[in-house]
């Protein structure tokens, strides 16, 4: 039996290997789908053997597999996704391990023939989220279940909701919180928190996470946003600041983007601020060492402020900008606004 998990980040990967640990898994049974054009610590590459390394997910069309009219180029497609996966599994039965359901690949691999069941592991903030919402819906959701489905059932078995139980390999939801997966109680499965102590060479007074605010704003807005933001932070003289790009933004495939970013960050933090790399993981960071956490949406929040940090959202900048912007409730819970 094989086990295949989807990680897109940090936090679903030391879940994905915590949950291994826990059940046992023989790790030559596991293989690591990454998306995003994310990379597991570079510690782990020996234990972890079979990784599938792919930029699904980067943006909203890469990895889309359904082509709409053009038949052929979807069958291509499938046939190439089958072919960049089957290798691994070898024609073994397997389990999937997703954090949503809704995008092509998943119904991808639930429509396997070997394909014995699928869990969804918590992946950020919108897992808490007391929300199931569909994909399809209004004449959409009549064409999905008529058309779409019956004829690409490969791409469209499970798409319809953000988590979709209704399929019969469904298994359950895993997640490191009894209040994740709020809609799905009865099939949560909680493990124990997956962060390990991680030292750095030097320990900051507060963390930025510089979360990819380009995917619902201008680019002016973005500027103004983290102008606010570096002013406020500068009120409280702080001798050293961290701060990391959201994993979208380390993505090569958005490059150009960070380098726009980098140049305001430049100019927020001057000489006090230092960026962490991508193998730096903030989970394990505030495991190690407590200090303000800032951030919009990133649910490093959720675990940094359960381990004793003290955590500030900048939605409220972001709302003084945009006014139809709405952030997750699950913030205010854990975060303190910031008000300017």
């Amino acid at each position: 039996m094989k086990h295949v998990f989807r990680v897109s980040s940090h936090l679903t990967f030391f879940l994905s290997k915590k949950y291994i640990e826990v059940k046992g898994l023989n790790l030559d049974d596991c293989i690591i789908f990454l998306v995003r054009d994310y990379h597991i610590p570079t510690k782990y590459d020996a234990m972890f053997k079979h990784q599938i390394h792919t930029s699904y997910n980067v943006s909203q069309t890469v990895g889309r597999v359904f082509a709409g009219a053009n038949i052929f180029k979807t069958r291509q497609n499938i046939a190439e996704f089958d072919g960049l996966v089957d290798p691994y599994i070898n024609g073994d039965s397997f389990i999937w391990y997703a954090q949503i359901c809704n995008d092509d690949f998943c119904s991808l691999m639930v429509t396997k023939k070997n394909c014995v069941g699928y869990y969804v592991i918590e992946d950020g903030l919108g897992s808490y989220i007391p929300k199931n919402p569909q994909t399809f819906e209004g004449w959409r959701y009549w064409m999905y279940k008529f058309l779409l489905k019956p004829l690409w059932p490969r791409i469209f078995e499970v798409k319809n909701n953000f988590i979709y139980t209704d399929s019969p390999k469904f298994k359950g939801c895993i997640a490191t919180s009894q209040k994740c997966f709020p809609l799905h109680q009865q099939y949560l499965e909680v493990m124990e928190a997956p962060f390990e102590k991680q030292e750095l060479d030097v320990v900051p007074e507060a963390v930025v996470s510089i979360d990819p605010l380009y995917l619902y704003m201008d680019d002016v807005t973005v500027k103004k946003v983290y102008n606010d933001l570096g002013r406020y932070i500068a009120q409280k003289n702080y001798k050293t600041v961290h701060y990391k790009y959201h994993p979208y933004l380390n993505s090569k495939a958005n490059a150009s983007i960070k380098a726009d970013y980098k140049k305001l960050i430049d100019e927020m933090f001057g000489d006090k601020g230092i960026e962490l790399s991508a193998d730096v993981v903030l989970e394990n960071h505030f495991c190690t060492h407590k200090c303000d956490f800032y951030t919009n949406r990133s649910s490093v929040a959720v675990y940094a402020s359960n381990m004793g940090s003290t955590c500030y959202s900048y939605s409220p900048i972001i709302q003084k900008y945009k006014s139809d912007y709405t952030e997750f409730s699950i913030v205010d819970e854990y975060c303190t606004p910031i008000v300017i």
